[in-house]
């Protein structure tokens, strides 16, 4: 769901979208609406993203507000929309916190330099810039060592199914899952800034993506609740071949 999926009027206030009504057919016999199920179900999505996005902008702490402008407002395609509206929603979900416990730095990696200079300069909600060549390597490192090993695939990427223990990883409020989506936001908008970048540099992305969107639905489930159990030992190194390489790729200028 894109940022035109969270409407808001003159001074920022939120306005739901108009609804997608069926008309029955203009015939002299009684005959059943005939209802489009496309349309009811893209109204209700609207409808639900006017929901949320009030309830933002109403219930959420300053951070959940300005994070939420930035993020929502990146055009970045259909999927990054989705993983903005989860994240999102898990923060609702725990009541929209305003600290809460930090994220950690995991057990095998710290975490990558661009959210560490991020937190240093007080979390600005725009454009850090990431080290392509790295981001891959730095990212999966780091969320290896927060997320149970035995969910951790040969390739790097994460197995996903429910099994282990994800506590590390339910962190609401701006010490927590916050750090994930804006490294997220940086990297996508990194590749969009380029004029060319070798395939694999978005193949890496979007598998990061598709990973943290998965992540995010568990651990935003409503039935998903922290378990509290000792979390299991550190995953195995980071495969190689989910950071490639980025030599040759050309940026465009930045203002």
């Amino acid at each position: 769901m894109g940022a035109d999926q969270f409407p808001r009027g003159a001074g920022g206030s939120p306005v739901p979208p108009g609804g997608f009504g069926c008309q029955p057919p203009l015939e002299r016999e009684p005959v059943a609406p005939q209802h489009n199920t496309t349309s009811s179900s893209v109204a209700g999505a609207r409808s639900a993203a006017a929901a949320l996005s009030a309830s933002i902008l109403t219930d959420g702490a300053k951070f959940h507000k300005d994070s939420y402008i930035y993020l929502a407002g990146l055009s970045l395609g259909e999927r990054w929309d989705t993983c903005v509206e989860l994240y999102f929603r898990f923060e609702k979900k725990h009541g929209y916190q305003d600290n809460g416990v930090r994220l950690g730095n995991g057990t095998r990696a710290p975490r990558p330099s661009a959210i560490a200079y991020w937190i240093k300069r007080g979390r600005p909600f725009q454009h850090i810039n990431i080290d392509l060549p790295t981001i891959g390597r730095d990212f999966w490192a780091w969320i290896h060592g927060l997320v149970p090993a035995s969910q951790v695939a040969p390739d790097g990427r994460l197995v996903r199914t429910a099994g282990g223990n994800w506590d590390e990883l339910v962190r609401p409020g701006i010490n927590g899952c916050l750090s994930i989506v804006a490294l997220l936001a940086w990297w996508g908008s990194e590749l969009a800034g380029m004029t060319e970048y070798p395939r694999s540099a978005r193949d890496a992305y979007e598998g990061a993506l598709e990973d943290i969107i998965w992540v995010l639905e568990l651990i935003g489930a409503p039935a998903f609740s922290v378990r509290g159990t000792k979390r299991p030992a550190a995953s195995p190194a980071v495969n190689p071949s989910i950071a490639p390489a980025v030599s040759g790729a050309k940026r465009s200028r930045r203002n």
